[in-house]
C-alpha cells in the first residue's frame, strides 16, 4: 500500500505500479467521470469563471451536500442519522460511512489496472 501522494511521484510508471500491484490510499479520489462531477464543474465553472483546482472544493461541496441531504431526512439531528446509516454514495465523492463513529471510514483504494486507475474496495463491487 501507498499513499496517494505516490502517483504524482515520477519514480515509477503507471505501468510499473501495475505490474508490481500497488495499492493507493486515496482519500480525495475524484471519479471524473462521474454524472455529478461534470454538473459540479459546470456550475462552478459558471458561478467561477474557473474550473475547481483542488479536491478541496469537491470535497467541501460534498459535504455540504451530504449534511444538507442528512438534515432533510433527519431534521435537526443530521450526525445521529447518518450515524445510523451505512455506506451513502456520493455525488462527487465516491460516497461516505459514518455508522457509529463521526469520522468518514470509507477511503477509497485504488490500483492501476490496463493503465488506468480503478477503486478495489467499492462497497457492493468485487475487486478486480
Amino acid at each position: 500500500f501507498a499513499g496517494s501522494d505516490w502517483i504524482q511521484f515520477p519514480l515509477l510508471t503507471y505501468s510499473q505500479y501495475e505490474r508490481r500491484d500497488v495499492h493507493f490510499l486515496y482519500p480525495d479520489y475524484i471519479d471524473y467521470g462521474k454524472k455529478g462531477v461534470h454538473r459540479f464543474r459546470k456550475d462552478f465553472y459558471d458561478k467561477m469563471n474557473s474550473i475547481p483546482l483542488t479536491s478541496h472544493a469537491y470535497e467541501g461541496y460534498a459535504l455540504m451536500r451530504l449534511f444538507g441531504k442528512m438534515m432533510g431526512k433527519y431534521g435537526n439531528y443530521p450526525v445521529k442519522g447518518l450515524q445510523k446509516e451505512k455506506f451513502v454514495p456520493g455525488y462527487v465523492l465516491l460516497g461516505f460511512d459514518y455508522s457509529n463513529t463521526q469520522s468518514n471510514g470509507y477511503v477509497p483504494i485504488v490500483k492501476f489496472t490496463d493503465s488506468d486507475l480503478h477503486i478495489v474496495n467499492y462497497p457492493g463491487k468485487k475487486s478486480k
